[in-house]
C-alpha cells in the first residue's frame, strides 16, 4: 500500500516538473470554475435581462481557456473575488462557446498578429444612479468600463473594479461625516 502511494505521488511529482520545464503556466483551465460566487451566461438575451432586472454591479470577464493571460487574470479574479461579494458580480463569459463567438469583447477589435493574446477583456457594468430619468421617463442604461491597464495585478484589478463601482448615490465615509452617518 505505501509503495502505490510513493509510485503516485512521484508521478504527480514528474508531471509538474514536465509541465514547467515546457514552459506551461501555473494555471490550469479549470480556474475558471474556481472562482467563486459567478455566474455563467450562455446567451446574449440573459446579459439583457440580468442588467435590465438587476441593479447589482457586474464585472464581466470574457476569456478564452486556451490563453495564458485569461488563466493568469482568472488567477488573480480568484483571489480578489471574496472582497467583491455586496459591492459586485461576477459573469465569466468563455468567447469559445456559442455564445461568446457572437459577443463583441469576443470578436471585436481582436489584434491581426497572432502572435498577440488579446485576452481576457474585464469590464464593469455599474447601474444608473436612476432606474428611470426623471424628466423624460425613459430608462436608463447601464455605465460600461473597460479595463484598460497594461499589466493586470491584484491591486490593478480590484483598484479597478472598486473605482467603477461607486456613483452618485454612494457616499463615501470619512471622519467628518460618520457622526452623522451614526446618528
Amino acid at each position: 500500500m505505501k509503495m502505490k502511494q510513493i509510485l503516485l505521488l512521484f508521478a504527480i511529482f514528474l508531471l509538474s516538473f514536465s509541465n514547467i520545464i515546457n514552459g506551461q503556466d501555473d494555471f490550469p483551465v479549470t480556474i475558471f470554475n474556481e472562482i467563486a460566487p459567478q455566474i455563467r451566461l450562455t446567451s446574449t438575451e440573459e446579459l439583457s435581462e440580468l442588467l435590465n432586472n438587476n441593479d447589482m454591479t457586474y464585472v464581466l470577464f470574457y476569456y478564452k481557456s486556451s490563453s495564458k493571460n485569461s488563466r493568469i487574470a482568472a488567477g488573480i479574479l480568484k483571489q480578489i473575488a471574496d472582497h467583491l461579494v455586496f459591492l459586485a458580480e461576477i459573469i465569466l463569459i468563455d468567447c469559445e462557446s456559442e455564445y461568446g463567438l457572437t459577443s463583441n469583447p469576443c470578436t471585436g477589435n481582436l489584434p491581426t498578429d497572432t502572435t498577440q493574446d488579446p485576452f481576457p477583456r474585464i469590464y464593469v457594468e455599474r447601474p444608473p444612479s436612476f432606474k428611470f430619468n426623471p424628466y423624460t421617463g425613459e430608462k436608463q442604461k447601464y455605465s460600461e468600463f473597460q479595463f484598460r491597464g497594461t499589466e493586470v495585478s491584484t491591486t490593478s484589478l480590484h483598484n479597478f473594479i472598486t473605482e467603477n463601482i461607486t456613483d452618485s448615490k454612494v457616499t463615501q465615509l470619512n471622519e467628518d461625516n460618520i457622526e452623522s452617518f451614526l446618528e
